[in-house]
């Protein structure tokens, strides 16, 4: 499993500024950091690119997806990572590769029809051969081939209008926790920033308000 470290950004802290002027402060640059372990690498995202050093951290490769934010990482298994990365002109997608090195968008990654917007993919996280991936504005997808393509499965969320309104001035209305149950991959959390946490035991088919 990759180990997700809270790092500086959307809920982390600040941990300075760079010098120089022109330098944005180091929790607006750091997003997010993962611990790969196939091989063992830390993965780095920030709203400037990606990163990935080793388990001494040495650096091993240096600016992926350079003018991207970097908002997710995760493991395929033994098929390599994925990455999520969101542009302000060119919108939110996923990104895998086996070696760290190489990487080739998803074409069929999660998408809106209609009605909402998905600025970025804020989550990701795997359960056996299954992958879901939480996105801004509030929405919850699914993936069974590995990552090659992604369906809706917040249907039963009932996520309010309101929230998604692009009307509604709702700071981070977006799914930003996703918990599988270590001991049974059909039990899920999913939690709606500034809203509510929701609960399945059917592998995300039907939902319902989180209890205990």
């Amino acid at each position: 499993l990759i180990e997700r470290q809270q790092a500086c950004g959307g809920d982390g802290h600040d941990v300075g500024h760079d010098a120089g002027r022109d330098r944005e402060p180091a929790s607006r640059l750091t997003r997010n950091i993962y611990t790969w372990h196939h091989p063992r690498m830390i993965a780095i995202g920030t709203s400037k690119g990606g990163y990935l050093v080793d388990d001494r951290l040495r650096m091993q490769q240096a600016g992926l997806f350079p003018g991207w934010k970097v908002t997710a990482w995760s493991e395929l298994g033994d098929r390599g990572m994925i990455a999520a990365v969101a542009s302000n002109w060119f919108g939110a997608s996923l990104q895998r590769s086996s070696d760290g090195i190489d990487w080739e968008p998803i074409p069929d990654g999660p998408t809106y029809s209609s009605g909402r917007e998905l600025n970025q993919i804020w989550t990701v996280v795997g359960a056996g051969d299954r992958l879901y991936a939480g996105v801004d504005v509030a929405g919850l997808f699914v993936s069974d081939d590995g990552g090659l393509s992604f369906d809706r499965l917040d249907q039963d969320l009932q996520v309010p209008a309101d929230i998604v309104s692009p009307d509604i001035n709702l700071s981070f209305p977006q799914v930003n926790r996703i918990i599988v149950d270590p001991d049974d991959p059909t039990h899920l959390y999913v939690a709606i920033r500034n809203h509510a946490l929701y609960e399945s035991t059917d592998s995300g088919t039907t939902w319902g308000p989180a209890t205990g």
